[in-house]
């Protein structure tokens, strides 16, 4: 496109153990808001911890439903093998 024009922030040697290299695309509106370094980081920050997946734990009613599932699925095919076995 001619004429079209983003200003990217390039981040070279971030110390990171996982990121070699950063790149974001600012939006072009915002930068008439003149966001501080402190809020671009803040930023990124939250759109890496927002996309990275998280260990999904399982509520204590959630664990205690599935159990209940479970026993009761163990306890119906138990009386049916009974019920068969006759």
């Amino acid at each position: 496109m001619r004429g079209y024009q983003k200003k990217v922030v390039f981040l070279k040697n971030t110390g990171s153990p996982i990121f070699e290299e950063a790149y974001f695309v600012i939006k072009g509106d915002i930068l008439t808001q003149n966001p501080t370094t402190e809020d671009m980081v803040v930023e990124a920050s939250r759109i890496i911890e927002e996309n990275f997946e998280k260990k999904k734990r399982i509520s204590k009613k959630a664990l205690a439903l599935y159990t209940l599932v479970f026993l009761l699925g163990a306890f119906i095919s138990s009386l049916t093998a009974v019920i068969l076995l006759r």
